[in-house]
């Protein structure tokens, strides 16, 4: 009698063990992911933050410039304003050039005093292109400058009456924003890009795959499939495959002024690595107890009643 209170004892202790350990990885499980939704979100906020801090700061300042420009009608004076703008963009950190082109009759002012070849064709220009197809300030994408660096465009158009006089724009150099995204990177493979509306890669932390002379790499060209993502709300996780072809968690955030998306991700390997692991101790952990009682339950079956 007693070996037998010894077993059922001996099994209930096991089965609670059993239980506990199930609870526990589930438990832990949830622990794991919220920690992986943690990293994401705050990734890809710091990446909005810095991104949209460093450009409200630009728009900001080329605002400026646009209401002295009209306040005091300095594009009566080119020569000069060729002068303004060049002691402007000396004290501003990541701006390659300032200038103003009349409309229609192209004439320049320009900080560092470039002026344009008689074949140049401003009509064709991504910073002329833009401004005139919208009212509003606007941000071009990545386009080569006159000095061959890459450069993205604030840019707009100067009105008069009503009337269209001039362009004004302001070229930011490509590498300083691509520093921002660059050191986010962590090393669990946590990291953030940003795309225009067509998927058009406009800043990676991977330089194989930002603009070059030769343009943009776009997503559809790769392994990558992030429609989850782009088709959920703002600051939702949503599993994708990266560029790689891995699955992926990603989250994306608009940027202010542009028709840009941040998108940040995070490899799922590196949690589904934590869950195997500990779902193989939890395994171990359960077929140990489920041994031992097997084991119990053999020499308790062995013993022969008393004569």
């Amino acid at each position: 009698m007693k070996a037998k209170n010894h077993f059922l004892l001996c099994t209930a202790l096991i089965v609670l063990l059993v239980l506990t350990t199930l609870v526990n990885l589930a438990r832990y499980s949830a622990l794991v992911y919220e920690i992986s939704e943690s990293k994401i979100f705050g990734s890809s906020a710091e990446s909005s933050a810095r991104f949209e801090g460093f450009l409200t700061e630009k728009i900001v300042f080329f605002e400026s410039i646009i209401r002295e420009v009209q306040k005091h009608n300095m594009d009566d004076d080119l020569d000069s304003l060729a002068y303004y703008f060049a002691d402007l963009a000396d004290d501003i950190d990541a701006i390659s050039s300032i200038w103003l082109a009349t409309y229609p009759d192209g004439e320049w002012a320009q900080s560092k005093f470039w002026t344009p070849p008689d074949d140049y064709v401003m009509e064709e220009r991504p910073w002329f292109e833009v401004a005139m197809s919208t009212t509003e300030l606007a941000i071009t994408k990545p386009y080569l400058d006159v000095a061959d660096s890459l450069v993205v465009a604030l840019t707009t158009q100067l009105k008069r009456d009503g009337e269209t006089y001039a362009i004004l724009s302001m070229d930011i150099y490509l590498e300083t924003l691509q520093n921002i995204i660059s050191c986010l990177v962590t090393d669990d493979g946590l990291y953030s890009f940003v795309i225009d509306e067509n998927q058009d890669i406009i800043i990676h932390p991977i330089q194989e795959y930002s603009p070059t002379q030769d343009g943009f790499t776009n997503l559809t060209e790769l392994k990558a499939d992030y429609t989850n993502v782009m088709e959920s709300p703002e600051g939702e996780i949503t599993t994708n495959t990266n560029i790689d072809g891995n699955p992926t968690y990603g989250i994306h955030s608009d940027i202010i002024s542009t028709n840009w998306k941040i998108l940040t991700c995070y490899p799922t390997s590196y949690t589904d690595e934590i869950l195997v692991s500990n779902g193989v101790r939890a395994v171990i952990t359960i077929c140990v107890a489920l041994f031992l009682n097997f084991a119990g339950f053999l020499q308790f079956s062995a013993k022969k009643p008393k004569q």
